[in-house]
């Protein structure tokens, strides 16, 4: 019975040791081990801005797309706003996983001409807007020329190069294109003349029509504008379009100079058609 009581004894003062002895022991470990990392605050943060395209005309719409990314550890939701000129034009929100980078994409419809400064949290760029280009159509005079040369055309659509039309395409009634048009002035040491042609697909010459300008009608020499002087041109290729002998046009009668005004308006329309067709 006594051992039984100092062995109690025993066992009673070792836990008295034991638990002092492991609260030192978490307190130390508690100690030695560095703190759990603190997670960073939802930040937004703008690393791109694009305006697509850089330069439209009034009316037309335009793109712009803002990278933006979270650069805290937790999600969030921001605002982004779009400036114009620094004004507000439109607001999006957009929730943004941690570190993971997307994009927000506006809608601007231009209506002032001018350059505008476009803005999104002190991102810049520049969009220029241009005056919108009236449609370039036939004149009604003209339309009436090119039919009488190619009476089963419908419809002239004007090719515009350098804000200057150089021809026309030619098309049936079915939408189909069956020849080009053209209209060129010609200056002769005293002739002022304008140059009205058809040319068909295989770029050859189907006809054309000499006339004075209007405000220079009188002519020194008017087998200029006559069919004997005409009709040459007819079936000829760009390669056969210079006076005789290198070509096949004969000048008409004391009207030499101005007869090669004729064949080189001709000619240098056949190459700026083939030349356009080329680039496409």
């Amino acid at each position: 019975m006594a051992e039984e009581k100092v062995s109690r004894r025993r066992f009673l003062k070792g836990l008295l040791w034991l638990v002092p002895a492991v609260a030192i022991g978490t307190t130390i470990y508690r100690l030695a081990s560095p703190p759990p990392p603190k997670l960073k605050a939802a930040e937004l943060h703008v690393y791109s801005l694009e305006v697509v395209p850089s330069e439209a005309k009034v009316g037309e719409p335009v793109q712009v797309n803002v990278g933006v990314v979270n650069i805290g550890d937790v999600n969030g939701t921001f605002t982004v706003q779009l400036k114009v000129d620094g004004e507000v034009v439109e607001t999006k929100e957009v929730t943004l996983v941690g570190k993971t980078p997307t994009f927000v994409t506006f809608k601007l419809v231009n209506a002032t001409e001018g350059t505008h400064k476009v803005e999104v949290d002190g991102l810049t760029r520049t969009l220029k807007v241009l005056k919108p280009v009236s449609p370039v159509t036939i004149p009604p005079e003209l339309k009436k020329k090119f039919l009488k040369l190619l009476p089963e055309a419908a419809e002239f659509k004007p090719v515009v190069k350098d804000g200057e039309v150089i021809y026309y395409e030619a098309y049936d009634k079915t939408g189909s294109l069956i020849a080009y048009a053209f209209a060129k002035k010609a200056y002769g040491p005293s002739e002022r003349l304008e140059v009205v042609g058809i040319i068909n697909l295989d770029y050859k010459v189907v006809a054309i029509d000499v006339e004075p300008l209007p405000q220079n009608p009188h002519l020194l020499n008017p087998k200029i504008i006559g069919p004997e002087f005409e009709d040459q041109f007819v079936g000829l290729s760009v390669k056969e379009l210079y006076l005789s002998p290198k070509g096949k046009i004969d000048a008409a009668s004391g009207a030499t100079l101005s007869s090669e005004a004729v064949t080189n308006a001709v000619r240098e329309t056949i190459e700026e058609i083939i030349s356009e067709h080329r680039k496409s």
